[in-house]
This record gives structure tokens, C-alpha cells and sequence, in this order.
């Protein structure tokens, strides 16, 4: 029945957009501002949600074995979160929203609400039968259910990129995760593959979902039931989802911003350059696996595309600063001044990449030029005091974090830069009191702090020695 498999769908989505509301509302709580700017806070599922991941995969996956695939994502940043505690707590907050979900779900059949069988058996005859309106969609509800509750045991799972790895990862040694990350990007075929032919472990997770969702009042007949009208419409819905992400590609919010962020962009549209927009993600995605020649390959075909616009290059140099490149990406940011002088980005760009090319004068002057165009990139006062810093010139730093600081205040990093300036000037007092800050901030600053020579002059003084004991 078409009502079944659309119930199903559209329920199934939006609860995936509430397991990551539940994440980004404990960032936020933990001290990652950013994702409120970002709309991940407004439950609209368009602020994060990727039509691909969100919409197609998990309706094949459903399709296929009846496997919940995790789907959509927020962008935590994890250098704001105050400690490794709240980090663990964030990649757990999804699978509890998820298990909240579950049981608001199965609350009908947790009090009995639900029908009960004539025959004592659940099939499509016993449900057209029943007196209730829309009796179909009982089976829908008991398909949900044992869906969210598969979907809390897979997300516990220890395997990255999945919630239950998220929760170890901040307590691991970083030598561990650094070998971990690496093969992650093959783990969840991995994982799919084992419980799709190892039957030992597709029974060991079914048993345990089956547990679950009987102990809810869920029937495992009705359940199934559920199951099998829902795949008797798959294919069309699988159609109408690719429609759908077609659209949503073209015109949702959340692509154009990724895009200006790439690019550095104006806002104003250049049909040229639509395909290179709407491949911003992708692009992060190939940037986040250090996939950069293929990167690389698509800003040059937008080039190519376009070549009277400067976002392709300043994207290039972007991907060319993350791959350690900094010739290229010098030669890329200058490309993009060339076509757009006012644009604040490239000046940046090109500021961090001299800076790493040993030219710090010229860095300097780059950095000044990106300032009189824009004042407003807290990243950018931050990258030229560190700058100045290496220059030991520590009171103009301590200008660059106090500006800073006015426009991101919770910035962790920002306050513990400004503590080791007036450490290092021999302003004790403020120096401790920016350090408290950073701490209170995020507590990985305190570990930092306890052998980084700038608070060498502090380390016999009481209150130091207090801020260097775990809490």
C-alpha cells in the first residue's frame, strides 16, 4: 500500500533530522555556538540533510534488507566543546533521541491501544478487518518502531563513522585514532557487507531489535507485515526520492551556502558555475578523505567552465592549503585577487600560504589587505596574531585575540593564545585569568598548558598549579 511506504518514509526522515537535533542541540550546550548560524537548532531538514545520504541510500538500504542507514550529518566543531566529556556526550545525544522517538512511537502498543488480532496471527486480511480508520498503518507504526530500535543498536556500534565510536574516539589514544581514521572510510561497507553474509550476525542484531521492540508491545508479525507493504512500493518511492533530491539540489539553501563557502562567493548566480556549486559538498567530502587530486580536477573543469570567475580558484587554493601545497596554493590565490581584488578570502588565503612559504613580511601585508576589505572573520584576526606571535611581536598579538575575542567570545583558542602573550610579556595575573577562561572553555587547554613553555614563569605559582588539576 502506497500510504504505508509514503508513512514510513516521511516518519523515518524526520526522525533522522531529530536524531541530529539531538546532536547539535548538546553542542551547542557544549559550547559550539557555530551551529546555531549553521540552522541545525530549527529542525528544518533541509539545514542538514544531504538528498543523497538523507533520502536515496536509506530508502535502498530499506529496500534491501530493512537496515536503517544512518543519513543525514551536522558539522560539530569539536575545538569548542568543553572537554572530552562533552564530546562523548554529543555522539551520544543521536541515539537517544533515537530511542526517544522509538518509544513515543510504541506508545500506542505500549498501552494497548493498537488492535488486536482476530485470528491471533497478524496479516493484511486481519488489519482491512479491523473497525479503526487507517488500519494499515498500524503495521507502519510497528515497522517504525523495530526500524528506530535497529537504529540505536547500529549507531552504538563501535565502528566509525557511527555514534557508538564517537562516544570511545575522545577517550582513545591518539595514536590509536589517527590509525582507526584511516580506515574508516571503508568501515561502514565493511560493517553492511557483515551483516548482509554473515547470517550469525544478522540473527545476533535482529534477535536483539526483535527483544526490544516485543518488550515495547510491538508483535513481530505486525512488524513484518509492515515490512512487506512497505516494499511493495519501494521502487516508486525510490523514483520519486531521486526527483525529489534532483530538486533539492538545485534549490536548497543548504547547497548555495556550502558553495559560498567553497568559493568564497558574492551571492550572485552564475549559471556557469551551477554544477560547481552544487558539488560544494562533494567536495568537502573529497577534501575530508584527502582525495585532493580529484578535488583539484573539479576546479579545474569549473575553470575551465568559467574562467572569468574567481570562485573555482579560490576554492584551489582552499583544497591546495589543506594538502600542505602552498606554491600552488599561492599561485591559486593570486589567480582569484586577479578576477576579484575585494573579495576578503583570497587575501587571506594567500596570507596563510605565505606564511608557511617563510615570507612572513609579505604575509603580514596580505593579511592587512584582507583586513580593509573585511573585519568581521574572527578566524582571520586569530591566523594574524599567530603570525605576529611567531614574530614575537606579542603586544600586537594580543590586539589581534582581543579583536578576536569581541567578535566569537566563547573561542577556547582565542583566550588561551591571549594567556600565553601576557605570560610571556610577564603579566601573570591576566595571563592566569585568560587561561582560566580557555579551560572553562574547553578543558583540553588545561593538559596543553601543563607543558607548553610560554607559562614556564608561572608553573610555581598556586593558582597555576590549581589549574593544572583535573576537576
Amino acid at each position: 500500500m502506497l500510504i504505508v511506504a509514503l508513512f514510513v518514509f516521511v516518519v523515518w526522515i524526520a526522525s533522522v533530522c531529530l536524531h541530529e537535533f539531538g546532536h547539535a542541540l548538546v553542542a551547542y550546550w557544549g559550547g559550539d555556538r557555530s551551529v546555531k548560524d549553521k540552522g541545525y537548532l530549527t529542525l528544518n531538514p533541509l539545514k542538514y540533510t544531504d538528498v543523497g545520504t538523507s533520502l536515496v541510500m536509506p530508502l535502498i538500504f530499506l529496500m534491501l534488507g530493512g537496515i536503517p542507514l544512518p543519513g543525514a550529518a551536522v558539522y560539530i566543531d569539536a575545538s569548542k566543546l568543553r572537554g572530552r566529556l562533552w564530546k562523548s556526550a554529543v555522539s551520544l545525544a543521536g541515539p537517544l533521541m533515537t530511542a526517544l522517538v522509538a518509544l513515543v512511537l510504541a506508545l500506542p502498543f505500549w498501552l494497548d491501544w493498537a488492535p488486536a488480532s482476530p485470528t491471533g496471527g497478524w496479516s493484511l486480511p486481519d488489519l482491512l478487518r479491523s473497525p479503526l480508520p487507517f488500519s494499515p498503518l498500524w503495521a507502519a507504526l510497528a515497522f517504525l518502531v523495530t526500524l528506530e530500535v535497529a537504529g540505536v543498536l547500529i549507531n552504538l556500534l563501535p565502528v566509525p563513522p557511527l555514534d557508538g565510536y564517537g562516544i570511545l574516539e575522545p577517550w582513545l589514544p591518539e595514536t590509536l585514532r589517527h590509525q582507526v581514521n584511516r580506515w574508516s572510510r571503508y568501515s561502514m561497507i565493511a560493517l553492511f557487507a557483515i551483516l548482509w553474509t554473515v547470517p550469525a550476525a544478522n540473527r545476533a542484531l535482529w534477535d536483539g531489535v526483535d527483544a526490544i521492540a516485543s518488550w515495547l508491545g510491538v508483535p513481530a508479525e505486525l512488524s513484518w507485515l509492515g515490512y512487506s507493504l512497505f516494499r511493495q512500493w519501494g521502487t516508486i518511492l525510490l523514483l520519486g526520492a531521486l526527483v525529489v533530491a534532483a530538486i533539492v539540489m538545485r534549490r536548497s539553501p543548504q547547497f548555495q551556502n556550502s558553495a559560498h563557502y567553497w568559493g568564497g562567493g558574492t551571492g550572485k548566480r552564475d549559471p556557469s558555475l551551477d554544477r560547481f556549486h552544487a558539488s560544494a559538498q562533494y567536495l568537502n567530502y573529497l577534501v575530508e578523505q584527502q582525495r585532493y587530486d580529484r578535488a583539484i580536477a573539479l576546479c579545474d573543469q569549473a575553470i575551465k567552465s568559467a574562467p572569468h570567475r574567481y570562485e573555482p580558484w579560490q576554492t584551489k587554493g582552499n583544497i591546495f592549503l589543506k594538502a600542505e601545497r602552498y606554491a600552488e596554493a599561492l599561485a591559486a590565490y593570486d589567480q582569484a585577487i586577479a578576477l576579484e581584488p575585494d573579495f576578503y578570502g583570497g587575501h587571506h588565503g594567500r596570507a596563510l600560504a605565505l606564511q608557511q612559504l617563510q615570507q612572513p613580511q609579505a604575509a603580514l601585508a596580505s593579511f592587512d589587505d584582507a583586513l580593509q576589505r573585511y573585519e568581521a572573520d574572527p578566524s582571520l584576526w586569530s591566523n594574524r596574531g599567530s603570525l605576529l606571535y611567531e614574530l614575537q611581536r606579542y603586544e600586537d598579538t594580543i590586539d589581534c585575540c582581543t579583536h578576536a575575542i569581541a567578535l566569537e567570545p566563547d573561542n577556547a583558542l582565542f583566550h588561551y593564545n591571549l594567556a600565553c602573550c601576557h605570560a610571556l610579556l610577564g603579566d601573570s595575573e591576566t595571563a592566569l585569568d585568560c587561561l582560566n577562561r580557555a579551560i572553562a572553555l574547553n578543558d583540553l587547554y588545561r593538559a596543553i598548558a601543563k607543558t607548553d613553555p610560554d607559562f614556564n614563569t608561572l608553573h610555581q605559582t598556586p593558582t597555576f598549579q590549581a589549574l593544572m588539576r583535573d576537576t
